[in-house]
């Protein structure tokens, strides 16, 4: 789909709305503490998700990279983070990059990463083949009830 058609919606509305999803919020919970005008909260990545929403990329964006940037970093971050430089969405994309934050996160224990790097073992995009790698992670990840791993896992091969 060619987002410059012009029976679509502009494509910097898409990219914001895309990016919003790239950060896997529930769009119901973030437009509920929108419209009540709460915007202190005790979770960065949900402070976060409140700015994109409210159109303020740049500044969502600074703060995701500080917290991955953190010692130790926000692994939550470092995930959120990698899903936009694999989408190229408020960054120039670049899988290599996507790749290395996932992998920080994986070993960090976050079982979506461990999912997303198990993919790159998979498929040589971001990482070099290697099927080794990629069951190891799809492992790890399926073991914490990822439920994408754990689909992957029980399907025919």
């Amino acid at each position: 789909m060619h987002m410059n058609h012009p029976d679509l919606i502009k494509a910097d509305v898409a990219v914001h709305w895309l990016t919003i999803a790239a950060l896997e919020t529930d769009a119901a919970e973030l437009m509920q503490a929108i419209q009540s005008g709460t915007d202190q909260t005790n979770d960065p990545i949900l402070e976060i998700r409140q700015l994109i929403a409210k159109g303020e990329l740049e500044y969502a964006l600074q703060k995701l990279i500080f917290l991955s940037e953190q010692e130790p970093p926000n692994i939550e971050a470092l995930t959120r983070l990698a899903w936009l430089y694999e989408a190229g969405l408020g960054v120039d994309q670049d899988i290599g990059r996507a790749a290395e934050l996932f992998k920080r996160a994986a070993e960090e224990g976050n079982a979506e990463a461990q999912y997303a790097i198990s993919v790159m073992y998979e498929t040589g995009i971001g990482q070099k083949q290697d099927r080794v790698q990629a069951e190891y992670w799809l492992e790890k990840s399926a073991k914490q009830s990822y439920q994408p791993a754990v689909d992957k896992l029980s399907s025919p091969k």
